[in-house]
């Protein structure tokens, strides 16, 4: 008995050193040592992390900023390695060199719309500083669209750089109401502080050069004390409704939504991620915000390859890549048996749908059980529905080499910290589980509404709940299903036709890069499934007719595809976060 009560004892004590190894392992103590023990509202985690990690990197740069700080201003370092110091000391001058140059006001929306880099984050975090609201803005919309969304938000001040701001010369834009254009990558040799490559633009503006205004005498800004209910933040939507809306992200929701990334990733300090993400999302921000909570080093590209991305992780031995969905559809054509990648632990995205053709062939590499001392090969995929008005990933599903459900199945709600959900019809009234309903959330996390837009928030609103434009089933196990946004579903005569459940089936044709399907509006009124289809390499010779058929008989007798169009991935309608805007293709029925 005394034996049995000793193996008993010592097979005890294994698994709890066990337990306690994959606690540590996890980043665990580091995480819930900043949830329970001293986080800050998240305008102060730029100082709060430079006093933490002092010189320590934690973020490294593919590819180096375009403009310099003068030398002495700030920590000396290398050119594509940024400390916590070195990204406080930069954001304390940028704002000092804003409050003494350009003065925006408490409040006063600050736009950034310049090429992808990191340095979109530093002019937001030296916004927020001054008490401004950070308004970055992608590169990729629009001129005419940006110089609307200018008007719209009545910005006085625009931070850009020399290939944009000739883009919107050439365009013939006009900046309504704004005062001050910064240049971030121009020259220093002007007068008064304007760049010698602009000094024949045409009226308007006063246009001034960040490095001459970082030359000058500026005293580095202490950061203007932020309440918890007021804007930092003003993103806009995708565009895939229409015209993109300003997003307001109030401080509580920002600091709400870090805890909750501080919560459900499960990442330490000794890890080493890769971020290919737009640096004007929220997401992306709310992500380094992270990084530099947390002390995690990060390796952050602001251009997209992917033999390069599976280049550098296999090279750099990285255990976590985060990027949005479109970037996984161009990685997992790659040859993946190229690449060395025993040291990943998690794939991440949100923003959109993420395929299961995507998920599977990254999940057999990697070695997440394998480091908790499980002879057990894979990774985990880590993905998240959400939105920018959502704050974070209101629903998580993590899947592994042994999972066997997929199709449009998106996980649970976030634990702790995340929104509450429910599923409504449109009235408002709870949907039994395993019917199609309207996706609503409610908490802290969410977004203070539109800019100048309260009827858009207001008509998809009841008593704090919004609608995010989603549909989706609650399983009775308590897993959602994502059936489709709400305009993309497809009424017609055979029914109710849900477009991301087709497109999973379409996905799995051995021929097929890419596709979205969309209501068609034939000549006789009728509306019925369509697809466009973007082929693999080497799947040229494929015919549309005959793909179709091949497709219908996969299909439910509803959902059966009554046109298919063959199309170069090039010419998809891609918005500016990387999701097609299927109300182009259905404009052009």
């Amino acid at each position: 008995m005394q034996l049995v009560l000793i193996v008993v004892g010592v097979l005890l004590a294994l698994v709890l050193g066990w337990m306690a190894y994959c606690f540590v392992k996890l980043g665990f103590p580091e995480r819930l040592g900043l949830l329970f023990g001293g986080l800050a509202s998240i305008d102060k985690i730029v100082d709060q992390s430079a006093a933490r990690y002092g010189d320590t990197t934690l973020i490294e740069l593919e590819t180096p900023l375009k403009w310099k700080v003068p030398a002495g201003k700030v920590r000396a370092a290398q050119e594509q390695e940024w400390s916590a110091v070195r990204v406080q000391q930069t954001v304390a001058l940028i704002a000092g060199a804003l409050k003494k140059f350009a003065k925006p006001q408490m409040g006063d929306r600050v736009i950034i719309y310049k090429e992808n880099a990191f340095d979109l984050f530093l002019f937001a975090s030296a916004t927020i500083r001054i008490g401004g609201i950070a308004t970055p803005v992608n590169g990729k919309l629009a001129s005419e669209s940006f110089g609307q969304y200018v008007t719209y938000l009545g910005a006085k001040v625009i931070i850009t750089d020399l290939a944009t701001l000739g883009r919107l010369v050439k365009d013939g834009v006009k900046l309504q109401g704004v005062e001050f254009v910064i240049v971030s990558d121009a020259g220093t040799d002007g007068q008064d502080g304007i760049p010698t490559e602009l000094a024949q633009l045409p009226a308007g503006p006063r246009v001034l050069s960040l490095q001459w205004m970082l030359a000058q005498p500026v005293e580095p800004a202490q950061a203007v004390e932020r309440g918890l209910d007021d804007p930092l933040y003003i993103v806009h939507t995708s565009g895939t409704t229409g015209f993109p809306k300003g997003v307001i992200l109030l401080a509580r929701g920002l600091t709400q939504s870090l805890k909750a990334t501080l919560m459900f990733n499960l990442v330490g300090r000794k890890d080493l991620a890769y971020f290919c993400v737009p640096f004007n999302h929220q997401v992306t921000n709310l992500y380094i915000f992270t990084t530099l909570a947390l002390g995690t080093r990060v390796i952050m590209s602001s251009e997209f390859k992917a033999e390069r991305v599976l280049e550098t992780l296999s090279r750099r031995r990285a255990s976590i890549y985060f990027g949005f969905p479109i970037t996984y559809a161009q990685l997992v054509v790659e040859d993946l048996t190229k690449y060395d990648l025993n040291a990943m632990r998690i794939w991440g995205t949100t923003a959109d749908a993420s395929h299961e053709v995507h998920q599977r062939p990254l999940i057999q590499k990697g070695s997440f059980l394998q480091q908790l001392g499980i002879p057990v090969p894979g990774s985990l995929f880590v993905d998240g529905l959400g939105s920018s008005e959502v704050g974070i990933a209101a629903l998580l599903r993590i899947a592994g080499p042994w999972t066997k459900q997929f199709g449009r199945r998106v996980g649970r709600p976030v634990p702790f910290f995340g929104p509450q959900v429910r599923v409504v019809d449109e009235n408002w009234q709870p949907v039994p589980d395993g019917q199609p309903g309207r996706f609503a959330i409610k908490g802290p996390c969410m977004f203070g509404g539109y800019w100048n837009a309260h009827d858009k928030l207001l008509s998809s609103s009841q008593n704090g709940w919004w609608f995010t434009g989603d549909i989706v089933i609650r399983q009775p196990d308590g897993e959602f299903v994502h059936l489709d946004r709400e305009v993309d579903v497809i009424s017609h005569q055979q029914g109710v036709s849900y477009t991301l459940l087709m497109e999973e089936e379409v996905l799995k044709h051995p021929a097929v890069f890419d596709t979205t399907v969309f209501a068609l509006t034939q000549a006789d009124g009728k509306v019925v499934p369509a697809a466009a289809v973007a082929l693999k390499n080497g799947a040229d010779s494929m015919d549309a007719e005959r793909l179709r058929l091949e497709l219908n008989a996969k299909l439910p007798e509803k959902d059966r595809l009554a046109e298919l169009k063959v199309t170069r991935w090039s010419e998809f309608p891609i918005g500016v976060t990387g999701k097609t805007l299927k109300r182009v293709f259905r404009a052009g029925s």
